[in-house]
């Protein structure tokens, strides 16, 4: 399939080489503010035909279907930007792997304008008009219906790998990820809007700006969202609606697959579930049994301490511990602990405080022992302060809490 790149390129088509079912010439006034929906109309036609390459700035024979010559597309009132743009706002659902590649025309501020677009496995694509078009006959003419559901079929030969979806546990949000196929999505790559970005460095989720090279069938990632009263809380910072594109190379598809995942969190809002009652016997049977297994467990932890303490020395319990039980006896104060990649229940432990406000805590100590910030923390209060003084290690030089 022809796709010029450079000038020169273009010049070895004029006179030369005639439109077909994969290539088309459009002049420099075919890219205009009021023609957007003829735009999505040729670039859609050929996503759902075999691909093409539509070239703007070119004028041609409108009998032979030769190019003629060249007048360009004006790149300060068009940009690159501005096109991809509007083929990707006008075009339902995105066209994975389209390419766009800006020609310069020296001497000036024209450009050519080369659009490869590839044959397209998520079809039909929908113009801004609402039709589906299919590449006929040198030009782009409305399917019938028998056309749109036979390449539909398409997409039943490709089955989605990638999922993304959102879950409320406990009044927790948790985004996850995963391959829901029986293929390894390669060279998985992620596009979010800044303010979700932004969560994402805070959360240090990583895999949203790495992406993942080998995804293999059954992997999921779980993230940890933010609580639902702090996402719907006025001012928060945390979208409680947003978008997710993906992006992945299918081992059946030669062209990258290309999805994006709406996530609505006010829709949990007044929801429920409605369940069996053969449903809800079994979730008591197993919480039954999750209750007595976590007790078992308790049992074996606390019969595990005693035994250290009743060995030969006694020494088995680690060096801290022995201090504040030294400390208590003797009337001291307690041994202060290091904050720094502890977990949620740790802090609930020796703060008292709830899981929320623990949650929270946690992440302010995740990297270090900064004392600064600590007011700013929600739901925080003096008190709590200042038992943080009292237990833990808070910064090298002694600093406090502000």
């Amino acid at each position: 399939m022809i796709f010029p790149k450079i000038y020169k390129e273009v010049l070895n088509l004029i006179n030369k080489i005639p439109e077909d079912i994969h290539l088309e010439y459009k002049s420099g006034m075919a890219i205009d503010f009021s023609k957007v929906v003829e735009m999505s109309k040729d670039v859609s036609a050929f996503a759902n035909s075999d691909g093409g390459v539509l070239i703007y700035g070119v004028q041609e024979d409108k009998l032979t279907h030769l190019p003629v010559s060249i007048d360009g597309v004006d790149s300060k009132k068009y940009s690159h930007e501005w096109l991809e743009n509007v083929i990707k706002s006008n075009i339902t659902p995105i066209i994975p792997d389209l390419e766009i590649k800006p020609i310069k025309i020296k001497g000036s501020n024209l450009v050519i304008y080369s659009i490869f677009v590839p044959k397209s496995y998520r079809a039909p694509h929908q113009a801004k008009d609402k039709k589906y078009y299919k590449r006929y006959n040198f030009k782009s003419e409305a399917m019938e219906n028998y056309e749109i559901d036979d390449i539909r079929s398409r997409l039943q030969t490709i089955p989605s790998l990638v999922n993304i979806s959102a879950k409320v546990e406990s009044m927790m949000a948790f985004l996850i990820i995963e391959n829901i196929g029986e293929y390894i999505a390669k060279e998985v790559a992620f596009e979010l809007s800044d303010d979700l970005k932004n969560w994402a460095v805070k959360q240090e989720a990583k895999v949203f700006s790495t992406g993942v090279k080998y995804f293999p069938p059954q992997q999921k990632y779980k993230f940890r969202y933010g609580f639902i009263n702090s996402i719907f809380h006025e001012g928060s910072q945390i979208p409680s609606q947003f978008e997710i594109a993906v992006s992945y190379q299918h081992p059946l598809y030669q062209n990258r697959i290309q999805d994006t995942f709406g996530i609505d969190l006010q829709s949990y809002f007044g929801s429920s579930v409605d369940k069996s009652d053969a449903s809800i016997q079994g979730e008591k049977i197993e919480q039954s049994i999750k209750e007595l297994t976590e007790q078992v467990k308790k049992l074996n932890s606390i019969l595990t301490e005693i035994s250290n303490i009743s060995g030969a020395s006694g020494l088995a319990l680690s060096i801290p511990t022995l201090k504040n039980f030294k400390n208590m006896l003797e009337n001291k104060n307690f041994e202060k602990l290091s904050p720094i990649y502890q977990s949620h229940s740790f802090f609930m432990e020796i703060l008292g405080v709830n899981m929320e406000l623990a949650y929270h805590i946690s992440d302010h100590f995740r990297q270090s022992d900064k004392s600064e910030g600590l007011k700013q923390i929600e739901g925080i209060n003096d008190k709590t302060i200042e038992n943080i003084k009292q237990f833990f290690i808070l910064d090298s030089d002694g600093n406090e809490p502000t």
